[in-house]
């Protein structure tokens, strides 16, 4: 499979999502415009080499998960609800 074109990078005042005091995080994550009284999200879809990436992230970790219960069987639970 062919690694998808590089994402640009967020712009840097995107950069208070990382920092580590959540009420930082929660302070960032509530001034955003998606998430503002009456915020709209785009209507363009994602692009296909984003949700491509996506589908990577989420195949690789189910695949992290199973090879940690192989690893560590006694660290993990058994029944999942």
């Amino acid at each position: 499979m062919q690694n998808p074109a590089p994402l640009p990078l967020w712009p840097l005042k995107r950069s208070r999502f990382l920092r580590r005091k959540s009420t930082e995080k929660v302070n960032c994550l509530s001034d955003h415009p998606w998430i503002k009284e009456d915020g709209e999200a785009p209507d363009t879809p994602l692009d296909n080499a984003v949700l491509n990436r996506l589908k990577q992230f989420r195949e690789l970790n189910k695949f992290k998960q199973v090879a940690l219960r192989a690893l560590f069987p006694n660290d993990f639970m058994t029944n999942h609800s």
